[in-house]
């Protein structure tokens, strides 16, 4: 346990000493990601697939703010998809506005979340942005952690479609309009889609309420709570849906989620819950009941 401690000590120190250059890396390190994985699915042409277009993209991303890189997210998918039909560009736009619109009706601060969740998705770790934004963001990251959820599964869709999307050359707009209704009402009519959305956002709900009320361990069971919310919500919904979720095909990213959850939890929200102490006192308006938990620390020899 002491070794742990420590560890989370040093990065703590770290982190406070040299953040001037490990947020900026940190953002140019997400950005890269996501930038790289936009690109692998929609299988980006020369001007988009450069690696000095990459690296350009993500170094400017350093020095701005974290919803940049979402920003240029988009701008790297309508990009590659405007190489591929102008028409399907233009229909992406759409989409990317009305997300915009209701991302940023709730709380824009947190649109990083909608590059996360698909980086994650392609990490293997999925289950991990839910959890992180219920135990340290409010309940309105819900909508940007769903909106990712929908775009993740838009990328995958063109991907899988790229064939389809680049032979509509025809002249004819009515042909044209009628081939993409019929591509784009088959996406929104995936219900696994919207089921994966419903998890996340109800496994965020839970850790989120968990985590805010006064018991020990909140932080721990909020994350074990959030995560079985999630597996209960896909379990019974993939019967009626057809999505093809079960434990079995998805026990990787379940499991490397769940350790790197409940290592952030326990990290973020440890507490020496032994050394509680209540104290009450007042003055000449209110009384005040106060419950003191000192942070777990390392033992020093």
């Amino acid at each position: 346990m002491d070794s742990v401690l420590i560890v989370r000590e040093v990065l703590e120190k770290f982190y406070t000493d040299n953040d001037y250059w490990v947020v900026p890396l940190a953002k140019a390190g997400t950005a890269f990601l996501a930038f790289f994985f936009i690109n692998r699915d929609l299988q980006a042409e020369a001007s988009f697939g450069s690696p000095f277009v990459l690296l350009g993209a993500a170094a400017l991303c350093a020095f701005l703010p974290w919803s940049a890189i979402t920003a240029f997210g988009a701008a790297f998918i309508l990009g590659n998809l405007y190489e591929l039909s102008i028409g399907l560009a233009a229909a992406t736009t759409v989409i990317f506005i009305i997300a915009g619109l209701a991302q940023s009706a709730f709380h824009g601060g947190y649109s990083i979340l909608i590059c996360l969740v698909p980086v994650c998705f392609h990490l293997h770790i999925p289950y991990l942005v839910p959890i992180i934004a219920g135990l340290t963001l409010s309940l309105m990251s819900s909508i940007p952690v769903a909106i990712g959820v929908i775009i993740y599964r838009y990328l995958m869709y063109l991907s899988e479609n790229l064939s389809i999307f680049s032979s509509g050359t025809t002249d004819d707009m009515t042909v044209l309009l009628s081939q993409y209704a019929g591509l784009f009402t088959g996406f929104f009519k995936n219900k696994a889609m919207l089921l994966e959305a419903i998890a996340f956002v109800i496994g965020l709900i839970v850790v989120y309420i968990i985590r805010t009320l006064d018991i020990n361990f909140a932080g721990l069971i909020g994350t074990l709570a959030g995560f079985i919310s999630m597996l209960i919500v896909l379990t019974a919904g993939a019967h009626r849906t057809g999505s093809d979720f079960t434990i079995l095909s998805e026990i990787i990213p379940l499991l490397l989620s769940l350790l790197l959850s409940v290592i952030f939890a326990f990290l973020r929200y440890g507490a020496d819950y032994q050394r509680t102490e209540r104290v009450r006192f007042e003055d000449d308006d209110y009384f005040y009941f106060v419950k003191a938990v000192p942070k777990l620390r390392a033992r020093k020899d």
